[in-house]
């Protein structure tokens, strides 16, 4: 199903800017001074965070691509599938714990499972990624009725109703009718019973 591909672009970016937000509260917490959090920051191979906005116009083009997709196809008429739950509950540990590992290979060549601000951000993955799931849901509801409106209305066939006969008021004679008729049966059979 082609729509179920708009919908993992508008749900994997979410997924994505959620664990990154997750990530970036995490050394909040840890290291509330801007001073000791950019320390830290450095140390720990954090350096990719300065082109943040860079990354998150990226993922914020992406959803928008998918919104319109999915609200186009709703305008086809189409069902859209929902955003899969798993997705967002599985994936952001993971690509959380994949992310610092890598850091600290690329930094330190450490691991950051002992760390302080690993756990933290461990923690908070699963308060992120519902928030992601549920604005997910939400986003993709707006696009689907934007969609419904302005799908085109299909038009109905009208079924084609006969004229009704026309109808006297006063009810006519038989024999009447059949002697003024220009074209009638000749008088003496219309009068046989």
């Amino acid at each position: 199903m082609r729509e179920s591909r708009f919908v993992w672009l508008l749900s994997l970016p979410l997924v994505l800017a959620g664990c990154l937000t997750a990530h970036v509260a995490a050394y909040f917490l840890v290291a509330p001074e801007t001073r000791e959090r950019a320390e830290v920051l450095s140390q720990t191979g954090h350096a990719y965070l300065a082109h943040l906005p860079v990354i998150g116009a990226a993922l914020a083009t992406a959803a928008l691509v998918g919104l319109g997709r999915v609200a186009l196809a709703s305008a086809r008429g189409r069902r859209t599938p929902r955003p899969a739950p798993w997705l967002f509950a599985l994936l952001p540990p993971l690509a959380f714990t994949a992310q610092e590992h890598v850091e600290r290979l690329l930094s330190s060549g450490g691991s950051p499972v002992l760390e302080h601000a690993f756990a933290i951000g461990l923690l908070l993955q699963a308060p992120f990624a519902l928030l992601a799931w549920l604005l997910a849901r939400t986003l993709l509801r707006a696009a689907v009725s934007l969609g419904a409106a302005l799908r085109r209305p299909t038009p109905r066939a009208t079924p084609h109703l006969a004229p009704e006969p026309a109808r006297c008021s006063e009810p006519l004679r038989r024999s009447a009718v059949l002697r003024r008729s220009p074209r009638a049966p000749p008088a003496r059979l219309a009068l046989q019973p």
